[in-house]
């Protein structure tokens, strides 16, 4: 399938349509950021438990500090989105890594592997977050790097086990037989074909990713240099009553936001899975 008629394919299902047009809508406020908006984030803005709707030029308020709320909701898409995205690659690649190890080289290796995966999942993955970001200090390369480690054991069980399967495949063993070595095998034969149930996890870890550092910033773990969504949750938790407006625009921010990742997800899972088909 070519990348154009991949492209078509994906627009033509409704979670697919809907959810990449509500990230790429996001990504180029994200980007237009400056443009948009004409406060910093974190400068005093007007008045201070400004209501939505009450000044023209700050539309959705301002928080108890006086902050634009609005601008607060555009560059924390920035943060939040780069934050989400940098977790879900990275933990792809490194749990891509694993499950094809384990997989294709099996016995010991695989054995070794699979247990070391299963450490990180017995733990309660929140607090093991928690734990390594409250230890290495709050920054955002902290927290991309806590995320990760503790979501990289499901993309590896599941690699595995596509590795499983790609591996009792005929070019696979014309490969071996051939005398490829098993890293030229992994890299042009087997990881191409694994990579499809990775793509479509990538998604669904960078929605768990940005409600995982929402939680963080909640809790005072953020980067506190930086707006993101979570961290104006956390600021707007102390007024929660009489100014609930602070913590809801932000939190439909990640609802909307996470929806859209978990309609691309099962869009591409529609669009990749060999065995639905999709009309081009």
């Amino acid at each position: 399938m070519t990348a154009r008629r991949a492209i078509l394919a994906f627009l033509r299902l409704p979670g697919g349509l809907f959810g990449g047009s509500v990230l790429l809508g996001l990504a180029l406020a994200a980007v237009l950021a400056p443009a948009l908006v004409s406060n910093d984030p974190l400068d005093i803005a007007g008045v201070s438990f400004l209501w939505p709707g009450e000044d023209q030029e700050l539309p959705l308020g301002t928080d108890m500090l006086g902050r634009d709320i609005l601008s607060g909701v555009i560059y924390g898409a920035r943060s939040s989105l780069a934050i989400g995205v940098l977790t879900g690659v990275l933990t792809c690649l490194f749990g891509v890594a694993i499950g094809v190890v384990a997989g294709y080289r099996g016995g010991a290796v695989d054995n070794a592997l699979m247990r070391f995966a299963e450490l990180f999942q017995i733990m309660p993955s929140l607090l093991f977050t928690i734990v390594l970001v409250a230890a290495a200090g709050p920054s955002t390369a902290n927290i991309v790097a806590g995320i990760a480690i503790t979501s990289w054991p499901q993309i590896a069980r599941l690699v595995r086990a596509e590795t499983l399967r790609v591996k009792t495949s005929d070019f696979v063993r014309a490969g071996i037989v051939m005398g490829f070595a098993d890293a030229r095998i992994i890299a042009r034969h087997v990881a191409p074909n694994v990579m499809a149930p990775a793509v479509v996890m990538v998604s669904i870890l960078a929605g768990n990713a940005i409600l995982t550092e929402s939680a963080l910033s909640f809790l005072g773990l953020g980067n506190p240099n930086i707006i993101t969504w979570g961290s104006m949750i956390g600021a707007g938790r102390e007024v929660l009553r009489q100014a609930w407006y602070m913590t809801a625009i932000p939190g439909a921010a990640i609802f909307v936001t996470v929806l859209a990742l978990n309609l691309v997800g099962n869009a591409l899972n529609d669009l990749l899975n060999p065995r639905q088909e999709v009309g081009l």
